[in-house]
């Protein structure tokens, strides 16, 4: 989008809220970034959709798929 001519040829290139859109979309930090929160909350997502489940698992359980989103998630960080 922000290479494109629509783009260029808009008003919102010439003003300071519009370039700094433009630094954080083609930012590759950002992106990465965002890959990780979106890998973590996937981790997470996995324990919700278990204690929501109609069969309830027991406890030990729970924590245990707690313990291994939380590695996970912690591998994500390095």
């Amino acid at each position: 989008m922000f290479i494109s001519d629509e783009w260029m040829n808009t008003s919102l290139v010439n003003i300071k809220d519009g370039n700094s859109v433009e630094e954080v979309v083609l930012d590759t930090k950002f992106w990465k970034s965002i890959v990780k929160c979106l890998k973590g909350a996937f981790f997470t997502m996995q324990v919700f959709r278990m204690v929501d489940f109609d069969d309830k698992p027991v406890m030990s359980f729970i924590y245990k798929a707690m313990d291994k989103a939380k590695e996970k998630i912690s591998l994500l960080v390095i």
